[in-house]
């Protein structure tokens, strides 16, 4: 369990160190020891043009969510729970998928001090996974403001213990697969990992990098979801397009393109 005295002790060395972040060098920080949702905090800001820079961090979350609205739910003080802010231009990020984005920073960051086995890996579109479970996850919310988004882009992983079972697949820890990660230092290493990724040449390198860190997840067999009823066909991943959607090869015979994580899940 994290400390919450040692939690607001870091605080300010950490967000003293983050404003030397290029990308960041403007964001205000906050931190509490509980919240609804960190997302939901930093949407309030969309009511202004431009919405103000943050990071926002959090020990517990009472409403968290992942995408499609399902229920994110964490053990007070053993996960990272953090939202930030991000504007950009139409022209720079139209067609860019930024949860898989993030995704990446994750994943670079995780794999800087990770010498075990199994090894992180990202699931399509948004889910961080070692071995068979899910330990993260990655929800990107957006508005349009003019020639303008607004985004916050939150993450959420578990650190410590054994989370409550809020997932259709195991969910699971950090320390279960003996990585021992500092909330702070996690943090400060996936912003900096953003912070790369938004001055390298994206349209051309994202792609390449996120089959790189999702392997395992090509070498899985998967269940596809095509229409609205409950039938499911069975598939495997072959590849992602540039616009972030996932082309599966169906079995016995077909193709199909998902831009819906909702409609493929792994088979058990």
């Amino acid at each position: 369990m994290i400390s919450l005295k040692s939690w607001f002790e870091r605080w300010e060395a950490f967000s003293d160190v983050v404003s030397e972040i290029e990308s960041f060098k403007n964001h205000s920080f906050s931190c509490v020891g509980v919240t609804t949702s960190t997302n939901d905090d930093l949407k309030i800001d969309w009511v202004k043009f431009p919405p103000p820079p943050k990071v926002h961090v959090s020990a517990h979350q009472t409403a968290g969510r992942g995408s499609f609205g399902r229920k994110w739910i964490d053990k007070p003080d053993n996960s990272l729970l953090a939202s930030f802010s991000w504007f950009a231009k139409n022209e720079d990020i139209d067609g860019l998928p930024l949860q898989m984005l993030a995704g990446i920073a994750v994943h670079k960051a995780l794999e800087m001090n990770w010498s075990g086995s199994p090894k992180p890996w990202l699931k399509w579109p948004n889910d961080i996974w070692i071995g068979d479970t899910k330990v993260g996850g990655i929800l990107v919310e957006g508005t349009a403001m003019e020639n303008c988004h607004a985004f916050v882009i939150g993450i959420g992983i578990n650190l410590n213990g054994k989370p409550e079972e809020n997932f259709e697949n195991p969910a699971g820890s950090l320390t279960e697969f003996g990585f021992q990660a500092k909330v702070w230092d996690l943090l400060e290493n996936i912003l900096r990992q953003w912070d790369l990724l938004m001055k390298d040449n994206l349209r051309k390198v994202w792609v390449k990098e996120y089959m790189a860190r999702s392997k395992e997840f090509f070498e899985k067999s998967v269940l596809v979801q095509l229409d609205e009823s409950d039938e499911t066909l069975s598939g495997r991943p072959l590849e992602i397009s540039e616009d972030g959607s996932l082309l599966v090869q169906l079995i016995p015979e077909g193709r199909c393109r998902l831009t819906d994580g909702r409609k493929i899940r792994i088979k058990k």
